[in-house]
């Protein structure tokens, strides 16, 4: 129909209720839609976003009103946000909970600062609408927000102050410990007296202080963070790679060392006791002259590994030398000088039998007597790896010849207990 023809009147009206309908309920749905929506939210700051949105899209009277209306229930939510951050940050303040390898004081800095970024960024959207800010409510809650800000940033403060305020000390006292450290069960040895400990069974072991790894870490993290790390913390912080290469190289010697220490059988131990000496005086520097600060550590290192590895090629010369003696002895021990005889339908006579048993037993004891006959240049070759000579009589190794001595001995009481118990 012509919409002006005063004749449709009644048309027109009829599609203007229907129109008029159709939008109270578009409106209802949409403030259906608008309370479901807000009620899925859980912070005030999501509702904040929410909420510019549906402003951005509507202008009708009672979606206006219900925004007006959530505007002050937000306020209100984020008025109880701040207070359980607060809550948090007080439980927690004393004992703070830290990320994984994180320092103590970074960590706590960084927990408390994330609280306090929970809040900020709500009272952002909140700034950002003046007619929002002007009210009382808006007003109150950014009092509360500075309130709660000025308490965190007091303790991060002070968490910070305290650190710095001996840090630098502390750092460089930590540099000048020496880089090895010697220890008797739980006590440390003085580091004049290390050395000599060692022969006592002192463990040895890498002088690099937990506390200094943590300062380099919370120089680290702090200086990330943005505050004014002090100069001596940060250099410290700078020479982290090279402080990690001289530990990884003196524990990698001190293995090496413990190796070859440990290899050693309480004999050979014995043998060695000025080798083993001159070695350990290699390390004395570790104990006494050198710290975190010195230069020459690499050369340190490099001294300490080629003492060892000296050490080791005398370890490894009477260690196989040892094996062989060590096989002729087994031998020894082992040989059967009386053979059963084999079985046969008649037994032989008594002078066929001694006749067998006894070339049997000499057979035996000629090679038992040529393989001991080694035993005599073997000595002589650990001789001259130990002291440098050949005269098979070292004073120096009086004890270990004892040693194979009574080896040989208890081995030849196996043989001919193991001989008489087969005549029986």
């Amino acid at each position: 129909f012509d919409l002006f023809d005063r004749r449709y009147a009644a048309s027109w009206d009829a599609v203007m209720v229907a129109f008029r309908d159709s939008v109270a309920a578009i409106e209802e749905m949409a403030r259906s839609f608008m309370e479901d929506s807000f009620h899925k939210l859980r912070s005030a700051e999501d509702e904040f976003t929410l909420l510019q949105k549906f402003r951005e899209i509507q202008d009708a009277k009672a979606t206006g009103q219900l925004l007006e209306s959530k505007t002050m229930e937000i306020l209100q939510q984020y008025d109880k946000e701040i207070g359980v951050v607060l809550s948090l940050f007080r439980q927690g303040r004393e004992s703070p909970p830290l990320c994984k390898n994180q320092p103590p004081v970074a960590g706590a800095i960084h927990w408390a600062h994330s609280l306090f970024l929970r809040i900020r960024r709500t009272i952002a959207r909140i700034k950002a609408l003046p007619e929002l800010e002007s009210t009382d409510e808006g007003r109150a809650v950014a009092k509360r927000f500075v309130a709660a800000s000025r308490e965190i940033h007091q303790y991060e403060q002070g968490l910070f102050e305290a650190w710095r305020e001996n840090v630098s000390e502390r750092a460089m006292e930590l540099l000048k410990a020496p880089i090895l450290v010697a220890s008797l069960g739980d006590e440390e040895v003085p580091t004049t007296e290390a050395v000599a400990a060692l022969s006592r069974g002192a463990a040895v072991a890498v002088n690099f202080h937990h506390d200094l790894s943590l300062l380099i870490r919370e120089a680290k993290y702090l200086d990330r963070t943005g505050f004014e790390v002090p100069e001596a913390a940060l250099n410290v912080a700078l020479q982290e790679d090279k402080y990690h290469g001289y530990v990884e190289s003196l524990d990698a010697m001190l293995v090496a060392y413990r190796g070859v220490v440990g290899s050693l059988a309480p004999v050979e131990a014995e043998l060695l006791q000025e080798q083993i000496r001159e070695m350990r005086s290699a390390l004395a520097k570790g104990f006494t002259l050198l710290n975190w600060s010195s230069l020459s550590i690499p050369e340190f290192v490099d001294s300490c590994g080629k003492a060892i590895a000296r050490f080791g090629a005398v370890v490894k010369t009477i260690g196989k030398n040892a094996g062989i003696i060590g096989g002729v002895v087994s031998a020894i021990g082992s040989a059967q000088l009386v053979r059963q005889p084999a079985a046969a339908a008649e037994l032989p006579e008594l002078s066929e039998f001694y006749d067998e048993a006894e070339k049997h037993r000499q057979a035996t004891v000629d090679e038992l007597v040529r393989q001991y006959h080694k035993i005599g240049p073997l000595l002589v070759k650990v001789e001259e790896a130990v002291v440098s000579t050949n005269s098979g009589a070292a004073p120096q190794l009086r004890a270990y010849y004892g040693h194979w001595e009574r080896e040989v001995f208890k081995a030849l009481s196996r043989m001919i207990i193991a001989g008489i118990e087969r005549l029986h």
